[in-house]
């Protein structure tokens, strides 16, 4: 089977009863090495509580659509992919750096054109840091173009490459996804719902609050930031574990038992991630927003991972902390596969 064509299949770690009880497990997809997690409950509100000072997402959440999202951040292996793809050739591709934090090395084999990686055994499902907003566009259509290694399939698709840039300190680039995109940086809404939202929490007394959490574990109780091995729930808010591996070393879904309503994961640690979503700033300055809390962040008791608070960066910003998962369409079954129901039901009624 073509590794563009989504296959249906189990969770590579148990679902917790929270997200069993919302449908998770007949939701699971892979897709170009990515576990996807598709978000139902179209039509939610959004959160709307009374505002604060720090609820940068207050007003959003309510998605009108189904879509799928990553169960867990970008890792290694996906991005070792990613980037012997955009670096082992003669011609460049732009907007694209080096990761500092990640778990691969250079290819002892490799002698060119360019460059080329592996993910060490072992460090295959560590997150990837130092990744633009840029850079994340660009991995998006280069899925959408099924991993071709033709230059154009990196240039377009989800995301016009001849648009990044800026006027002054105003960044032009494409303001959102294409309508015809397969993958694409969340947006903040698709996020915040993916992280927060669970269809079968009510607030009574207030709508505004229906279905949402405090916390991305599904819980209105902060974390325990500590290593897994520790008791912790979440990799934020500590450099070195207690037997002396970096926050950094940890790898992805390594904390079997903190999942958001739908089972998504590493939601308050890895990298903190970027979104579609722009926010406007004084001056008419702009950033892309980003959400939760990224490892060796200093927890704000306020504010780290709390539903309402989300930082934002310039979308050429690079640095350990910054990543991204992503999110994907669900397509409409294909002529293949309608003909391969009509065989089914041909065949059952055979069987009758």
């Amino acid at each position: 089977m073509a590794q563009s064509q989504i296959t249906p299949g189990a969770p590579s770690v148990p679902l917790t009863a929270q997200a069993l009880a919302n449908g998770v497990q007949n939701r699971i997809t892979y897709q170009y090495g990515t576990e996807f997690v598709t978000i139902g409950a179209a039509g939610n509100n959004n959160w709307n509580p009374p505002p604060q000072f720090t609820d940068s997402m207050r007003g959003h959440g309510g998605i009108a659509y189904e879509y799928r999202i990553g169960r867990t951040e970008i890792t290694t292996s996906q991005w070792v992919a990613f980037m012997n793809a955009a670096y082992g050739r003669s011609d460049s591709i732009p907007w694209i750096t080096i990761p500092s934090t990640w778990g691969a090395a250079a290819d002892p084999t490799y002698s060119g054109p360019g460059r080329r990686w592996i993910a060490v055994p072992g460090r295959e499902n560590y997150g990837v840091g130092d990744i633009s907003w840029r850079a994340a566009a660009i991995y998006c259509n280069w899925l959408h173009n099924n991993q071709s290694t033709e230059r154009s399939a990196f240039l377009s698709g989800a995301y016009n490459v001849s648009t990044f840039g800026a006027f002054g300190n105003i960044f032009r680039d494409q303001e959102v996804h294409s309508p015809d995109a397969r993958f694409w940086i969340p947006t903040m809404g698709e996020w915040m719902k993916a992280a927060y939202y669970d269809p079968n929490k009510q607030f009574v007394g207030d709508p505004g609050r229906d279905g949402w959490w405090r916390f991305p574990n599904g819980t209105n109780t902060a974390p325990i930031y500590g290593a897994p091995w520790s008791g912790g729930e979440a990799n934020s808010g500590f450099t070195t574990a207690i037997n002396g591996r970096d926050a950094t070393e940890i790898p992805l879904m390594s904390y079997v038992n903190v999942q958001s309503p739908w089972g998504i994961m590493d939601l308050m640690g890895g990298t903190q991630e970027w979104t579609e979503t722009i926010a406007s700033v004084a001056g008419g300055y702009r950033e892309r927003l980003i959400c939760g809390a990224a490892w060796t962040a200093p927890i704000d008791p306020f504010g780290t991972n709390r539903l309402g608070y989300a930082s934002s960066g310039y979308p050429s910003d690079e640095g350990y902390i910054s990543g991204f998962r992503i999110a994907a369409n669900i397509p409409t079954p294909g002529a293949g596969t309608l003909l391969f129901v009509i065989a089914g039901m041909a065949a059952a009624r055979r069987r009758r």
